[in-house]
């Protein structure tokens, strides 16, 4: 019965009536884009497009109107469009749930929209049990709805926290040549991606992507959704690149070896990433979210020993044996 009185609610919603829905309140001048605050009532839903204008920002940050005092029952609505240049674009993401304490009943639905496809729903629930262990949800879309259904006003729960992870990408094989993101104050956070997550990536891929932080900072790498490459036989190659001729070699990612390192740090402002696939099998890939902080002194670094150029996954198999225990 519940059930059926919430899909009568939410048809509701979208109905002529949409008057009763509130616009979600966004900061878009920074990044990440923050969603907080009071809901206003609005004839139609926050529209945002994440890859500018008004901004060009990849992370989001989206909190039930009152957090973390409680919230009202009047419901909320965020809409995201990816429009890049003209075509198809598409985006994968990561929802990561930073805090989710609702009542029940008090619904958080969030679904995706790709092409001219109906929605889907990537999370319809108000218990955290919903979640996966991680906490986080990886999809791909073109739109996403972000919508908040409170059927009581409730002073006695926080509410939620989400932050969303947004990687552009113009089409979905894009892995040639070496992908540069380049962050500032104005764009703190990045995220990159394997070909097509969380869908399986290409037989043969390889993929190089560098990333640039301000000078005098260094650089924070987070896995975050899935990892999902062939055990020990595809990698993700890390390397510290305060030398264009001599790289180092700061770590080396395969899914067994991912618990230890779900978060890794640079010492330089400037981080090469590599990807190999061996042709054998297509998994899922993975997605990094990058951030930085200003260095702090007196730090030595850790790395292995210098390698140039390519080498075989033999050889990396072995670095990583002998200098990443």
């Amino acid at each position: 019965m519940r059930h059926l009185l919430q899909i009568l609610f939410i048809g509701l919603l979208h109905s002529l009536f949409t008057w009763i829905l509130a616009m979600g309140n966004c900061d878009t001048t920074n990044c990440p884009i923050v969603c907080a605050g009071p809901c206003s009532a609005g004839p139609s839903p926050f529209v945002l497009n994440p890859t500018g204008p008004p901004i060009s920002c990849q992370e989001l940050i989206i909190e039930s109107p009152g957090y973390p005092n409680g919230y009202v029952d009047n419901p909320c609505l965020w809409t995201f469009r990816m429009e890049l240049m003209p075509g198809n674009v598409r985006a994968s993401i990561v929802i990561d749930f930073l805090d989710f304490d609702v009542g029940t009943g008090d619904n958080l639905l969030i679904q995706g929209i790709r092409g001219g496809n109906p929605p889907f729903d990537i999370f319809n629930d108000d218990t955290p049990d919903a979640l996966p262990n991680s906490g986080q949800i990886s999809n791909h879309v073109n739109r996403l709805a972000v919508q908040f259904i409170p059927l009581a006003t409730r002073y006695d729960q926080r509410g939620f926290r989400i932050r969303i992870m947004f990687s552009i990408r113009v089409s979905a094989t894009a892995c040639g040549g070496t992908q540069t993101l380049e962050m500032s104050q104005l764009l703190p956070s990045a995220a990159l991606n394997s070909p097509r997550y969380p869908s399986r990536y290409q037989d043969g891929s390889e993929c190089y992507y560098t990333i640039i932080s301000p000078s005098d900072t260094r650089i924070n790498l987070e896995f975050m959704g899935t990892l999902d490459i062939e055990d020990f036989e595809d990698f993700v190659y890390i390397y510290d690149s305060s030398s264009q001729t001599e790289p180092n070699l700061l770590r080396i990612v395969s899914q067994g070896m991912l618990p230890q390192w779900t978060q890794i740090q640079t010492h330089t402002n400037r981080v090469q990433i590599a990807f190999q696939d061996n042709l054998s099998n297509r998994e899922q890939g993975f997605f990094i979210r990058a951030s930085f902080e200003v260095e702090a002194t007196g730090l030595e670094a850790e790395f292995t020993p210098s390698i140039s150029g390519t080498t075989s996954k033999t050889l990396w198999l072995y670095v990583w044996q002998h200098s990443l225990q």
